[in-house]
């Protein structure tokens, strides 16, 4: 398949089918029911319009599982980065709090961020 990335083979193809069989049966429609051909010429218009189903199924399938994959991983990213920051920031309240306590004497027993949030100590 081209462009399409690894593991995203069989999406390809179930899109692509899924296309390839919505696209025939429109222009088979078309072609029987608004042009008022019979059978064998109905056969025959669909079948030259193969090449062009089969570039417009491929083209869109790529687009659509590309695109869909790239905004993805984006989102994902982001996502991590936000998570990122927010345990960053927790780590440095945490922290702050902890100094605060030490300089005024007090005890500390507040667990760090980490094993509050299930994190085992990581």
């Amino acid at each position: 398949m081209p462009l399409v990335g690894k593991g995203r083979e069989g999406w390809f193809l179930l899109l692509f089918v899924i296309q390839f069989c919505v696209y025939t049966a429109i222009l088979a429609y078309y072609e029987n029911v608004v042009n008022r051909k019979d059978g064998l010429s109905t056969f025959v218009a669909v079948l030259g319009g193969m090449p062009g189903i089969i570039a417009l199924s491929t083209a869109s399938s790529i687009v659509l599982l590309e695109g869909l994959a790239m905004l993805s991983e984006r989102y994902l990213k982001r996502r991590y980065e936000e998570g990122q920051e927010e345990r960053q920031k927790a780590w440095e309240d945490w922290n702050r709090r902890r100094m605060a306590a030490e300089e005024a004497g007090m005890e500390f027993d507040e667990p760090p961020p980490s094993r509050r949030n299930g994190e085992n100590g990581k």
